[in-house]
């Protein structure tokens, strides 16, 4: 190392003192050849670093380093990945182990590190000072495109999040930090999305990779419909789960959370303004894979006043059957309030195969190949709502109507006792014929031509035969019989007659 001290006329000072020691730490290689300018210099412009051999390929074993400083010392640079496929072995990106870049606060590489990054990754960063160190490494493994970034100088702090204003033409896009990941821990970002005041905003959350908990309690992405300072939450997303959002008004508010543990990819999200409504009618195809319906919003909490239908067709000589997987609705008594309701047929006037709310997951199937879902919402309460699964099933899987079940069961008991009088009846004149039959033996029989001769016991022989007895067997009970009297029988209640025989 060599130090230059140097002075002018105007004033002396007291000087300084250094102490100079033997230190170990990594020596920093060579600049390769093909890297390009070593210094760059910020401005409020948006200019453009890019790796060698970009967008083609990268070498091996290179080593580059770019210091780019602000025009002066109360300015920062601020820096933008705008395209990043850095090797990082197997899709593994989180400890950037293999190739990777790595950003300093300051003008060498022995200052603090803000960033290192590989794989896909596209973070934004920006120095606490008026220079940056960007430092770019690659070994003798696989080689990629290599990355590509803006950056320019600005005297604004850097968070993420901010405020964004969107249109009714184009989707616009944003992204947690260093998406697609791993984002930082201890992120804390918020965004205000803006639409015009007679629109409201369609939002598809694409691509999800958040810590996965119960409750999404660590790691969360938020939604606030209007100004997250007065307005209550719609509900939170983590996991891998893609979801869509439709505003009640034309402001919405994006929060996302990360603690000090597990990283992910993080998530996409596209907005859009327009007049976008829950209230609709769609319809599915049933197939032998399980596919799902999801409520309005879902996994985000359902609107108010909402009513929305499907109509699912299953394959010819198949039903449709639905499975409950999720249920989360406001209850009330009856499921007046909200709730979703099952209709044998192609709309709301088919039979009803039931209804539920509050946590109810319940299994339907219909009878023919079409049925017909309805979901609605008034206006108090609300809640996560329902994901339910679909699909085709044999149609030997009859289904019984709820309403149709004591019609059934009254019908079946009718029956079961009609049977049991015919049996009881045939014992009975079984029994009472067989008696005659051993007291006719027990006679001294004698006739003469068509005489009767009185026997030993001083009775007349028994000549009349007893006609054939002829049974009318009960009617057959259907369900549209339901509550109708057992003729057969004489009784009113099938309840009663164990009780009477």
């Amino acid at each position: 190392m060599s130090m230059v001290f140097k002075t002018n006329g105007d004033k002396s000072g007291r000087g300084f003192r250094i102490r100079a020691s033997h230190g170990v730490r990594k020596v920093v290689p060579p600049q390769s050849v093909n890297c390009g300018a070593l210094f760059l210099n910020a401005t409020t412009h948006r200019q453009f670093l890019q790796s060698p051999g970009y967008p083609v390929r990268y070498q091996r074993n290179e080593d580059c380093r770019w210091t780019i400083t602000a025009s002066t010392p109360n300015m920062m640079v601020r820096i933008e990945v705008v395209d990043s496929d850095i090797y990082s072995g197997y899709g593994y990106y989180e400890d950037c182990s293999y190739d990777h870049v790595t950003a300093y606060d300051g003008t060498s590489v022995v200052n603090d590190i803000l960033f290192s990054w590989c794989g896909p990754s596209r973070p934004t960063f920006q120095s606490t000072g008026s220079a940056v160190t960007i430092y770019f490494h690659t070994d003798m493994s696989s080689v990629k495109r290599g990355f590509k970034l803006s950056y320019f100088e600005t005297n604004e702090p850097y968070h993420c999040g901010g405020t964004v204003n969107i249109t009714t033409t184009d989707y616009t896009t944003i992204t947690s930090p260093n998406y697609p990941g791993p984002y930082p821990n201890h992120q804390e970002c918020s965004w205000t999305i803006h639409a015009q005041a007679n629109t409201n905003i369609e939002a598809k959350v694409r691509n999800m990779g958040i810590e996965s908990t119960t409750q999404c309690t660590f790691d969360f992405l938020e939604i606030y419909d209007g100004v997250q300072t007065n307005s209550s939450s719609a509900g939170r997303l983590c996991g891998d789960d893609d979801a869509n959002y439709i505003s009640f008004g034309h402001i919405i508010t994006v929060r996302f959370h990360s603690d000090s543990s597990t990283r992910n990819k993080g998530f996409q999200m596209q907005l859009k303004a327009g007049r976008f409504s829950v209230s609709a009618t769609e319809e599915f195809t049933a197939s032998y894979s399980n596919q799902y319906i999801y409520s309005p919003n879902y996994p985000f909490n359902y609107p108010s006043n909402a009513e929305v239908g499907w109509k699912i067709t299953a394959d010819e000589d198949y039903i449709v059957k639905v499975n409950v997987i999720k249920s989360r609705f406001e209850a009330s008594f009856g499921c007046t309030s909200d709730y979703v309701e099952a209709f044998n047929g192609p709309d709301s006037n088919a039979p009803s195969l039931g209804r539920w709310c509050g946590k109810s997951e319940p299994i339907k199937r219909s009878s023919g190949p079409v049925m017909f879902l309805k979901f609605k919402s008034d206006s108090s309460d609300v809640d996560r709502g329902f994901k339910i699964q679909y699909t085709n099933e044999y149609s030997y899987h009859a289904p019984v109507l709820e309403s149709d079940v004591g019609a059934i069961v009254g019908g079946t008991l009718g029956g079961v006792f009609s049977l049991i009088l015919i049996i009881s009846v045939i014992v009975i004149i079984i029994y009472k014929h067989g008696q005659r039959t051993t007291a006719t033996n027990r006679q001294v029989q004698y006739t003469v031509g068509q005489v009767p001769v009185i026997n030993q016991f001083g009775q007349a022989q028994i000549t009349t035969a007893m006609p054939p007895t002829s049974f009318t067997a009960s009617p057959t009970y259907t369900a549209a019989a339901q509550g109708a009297a057992m003729p057969a029988s004489g009784y009113t209640n099938a309840e009663e007659l164990p009780n009477k025989y």
